[in-house]
């Protein structure tokens, strides 16, 4: 099966090292085929990612009209929004397929999901920081049904552009909105969190929160940078863990410290 990513150009910049980890342990530990959705100039990661068998696709969200309109400011950054609202242009860049996985780039794939089990009518999702609490979900991992989401598209590009017409931070916010009642569950381990604690059964863990350059620096292995208060909360919540995937993470991308 497809597996998608999507990313800009000044995503490729910040964001390397995960994308890296990302596509690694996904040829290392899975059956799944790579593509991302890009939109941006030609950049050396692009080669590195065709050279590992990553279909680059470009495309641009139709909702860049509307991102830029509103004010760029800690609560909303132009350059995320470009870059996230990308998730919906999967289903329409892949026109042949019925189903197919989304993932945001922070995420290293620890053993091989069984795609094929996983059916849903619309998308299949998991809780955002709370494990028990299904009430809203975390869009960085998804099953996607790309019949129904073809077919969903335009009314779901107008409810965003209604959002982001208000306070709503990027997409999420907006999908949750649009498919509220009509998403079905996805196992906890194909969306699984370092703060919920080391999972042996994982198959999918999103560094959601602080990624390797603030993990590094937390647990006292790396020079001093930003961390938000948030991300220190929940780095906090289970240390060991943190560390546990961090050094599963460097066996997939040794250089990983010298980001």
């Amino acid at each position: 099966m497809k597996w998608y990513f999507c990313a800009n150009e000044d995503g490729l910049f910040r964001y390397e090292t995960s994308i890296r980890v990302a596509v690694e342990s996904a040829l290392a530990n899975t059956t799944l085929d790579p593509h991302v959705i890009y939109d941006g100039g030609e950049h050396p990661i692009l080669d590195w990612m065709r050279s590992r068998g990553v279909t680059v696709v470009r495309r641009r969200t139709p909702l860049e009209i509307d991102i830029l309109a509103r004010a760029d400011g800690p609560g909303f950054k132009h350059r995320i929004a470009l870059a996230v609202y990308l998730r919906y242009e999967v289903p329409l860049a892949e026109p042949n397929e019925d189903f197919c996985l989304y993932t945001d780039s922070d995420v290293m794939f620890v053993a091989d999901p069984d795609v094929e089990a996983v059916k849903p009518a619309t998308l299949s999702a998991a809780p955002e920081f709370i494990p028990e609490d299904w009430s809203y979900f975390n869009s960085g991992v998804m099953m996607m049904n790309l019949n129904t989401m073809r077919r969903d598209y335009e009314g779901l590009m107008a409810r965003s552009r209604e959002m982001l017409g208000g306070d709503t931070p990027y997409d999420q916010p907006a999908l949750n909105d649009f498919y509220a009642g009509r998403w079905d569950h996805l196992p906890l381990e194909w969306n699984w969190k370092p703060y919920w604690g080391h999972n042996p059964v994982a198959k999918i863990v999103h560094f959601h929160g602080p990624k390797f350059q603030v993990m590094r620096y937390l647990l006292g292995e790396g020079p001093e940078t930003l961390v938000h208060d948030i991300w220190r909360e929940l780095f906090e919540r289970s240390p060991k863990a943190y560390r546990l995937y961090l050094d599963q993470a460097r066996s997939f991308v040794p250089e990983l410290d010298m980001d």
